[in-house]
């Protein structure tokens, strides 16, 4: 039986920049490794005849994704469905638009998931491209974008569960300075093993 809980104190940079908001996050690292690994398996649907796209094409297609789907996409699902006061804020610092200080955080997966959707029908209707084919191709190599970010969200201690007691549980150390305010009971029941 262990002892305590794991305090979940990882930090969220790579590599800071002085004591600046800026740097290179596990967050924004985890996003690029998703893109790549997209690439890679897209191209190996091309060579195998399962996304009906010329290969010099796929660059263009998965940054567009990238930039328009995800990254805008997932920012203004942030804002218009969470906070919507980024639309009006403009103060320092640099870039002082709220929309664009994207170092303080704030992306919305299903804001994503409308981009990539929106971003993919575009690309298709641009090009001459069968839109339910790009959207199959890119269901089947979305899961493991999402798989590198449920990781960086747990390294910024984000978007955990519910709150559970127990030896093997992790506590998060917002938890541990804003302690909740209702009383916590366990999430399981423990039941007695009869042989």
């Amino acid at each position: 039986m262990l002892l305590a809980y794991f305090i979940e104190t990882l930090n969220p940079y790579i590599i800071q920049f002085g004591h600046s908001a800026w740097g290179i996050r596990w967050y924004g690292t985890a996003y690029l490794t998703g893109f790549v690994i997209a690439y890679f398996l897209m191209s190996r649907f091309i060579k195998t005849g399962r996304m009906a796209m010329p290969r010099s094409r796929l660059p263009d297609y998965v940054i567009f994704v990238a930039i328009f789907g995800v990254l805008i996409g997932g920012r203004l699902g942030e804002a218009i469905l969470y906070r919507p006061h980024m639309f009006t804020n403009f103060s320092p610092p640099f870039p002082y638009w709220g929309l664009l200080k994207v170092q303080y955080g704030g992306m919305a997966a299903h804001g994503g998931i409308v981009g990539v959707f929106v971003a993919t029908w575009i690309f298709a209707r641009r090009n001459g491209y069968a839109f339910l084919n790009l959207m199959d191709c890119s269901a089947m190599v979305a899961p493991i974008g999402l798989f590198f970010g449920r990781i960086a969200n747990f390294i910024n201690g984000e978007l955990y569960g519910h709150v559970w007691h127990n030896p093997w549980a992790v506590q998060f150390p917002t938890e541990l300075i804003y302690p909740p305010q209702t009383k916590l009971e366990r999430t399981i029941t423990p039941r007695k093993c009869t042989i």
